[in-house]
């Protein structure tokens, strides 16, 4: 197995935003989940859930969240963020 499976428990997959916007538009039957153009301002990541909370003033719940900008994107901070605080309240 790769060392990120061994870490996280699942292999992690780099793809052209265009090719994972055309997998979901192709194969996720829930289509009024894929949402784009929006700027998300924070992630706060429950045990049961995600919720999304964007600079347009909606907040999306769900079990997933995909994020296709970059890796400096707000969604890849706040996931740190949380991973960071989860593990220095256990310690």
């Amino acid at each position: 197995m790769s060392r990120e499976f061994d870490r996280f428990g699942f292999s992690i997959v780099f793809l052209d935003r265009k090719i994972i916007l055309d997998i979901f538009y192709r194969y996720y039957s829930d289509r009024n989940k894929i949402i784009l153009e929006q700027k998300i301002t924070i992630v706060e990541i429950f045990s049961e859930s995600i919720a999304v909370y964007t600079a347009g003033r909606f907040v999306y719940r769900d079990d997933l969240v995909v994020d296709t900008d970059s890796i400096y994107s707000i969604v890849r901070k706040e996931i740190w963020r949380t991973m960071e605080n989860t593990i220095s309240t256990r310690v």
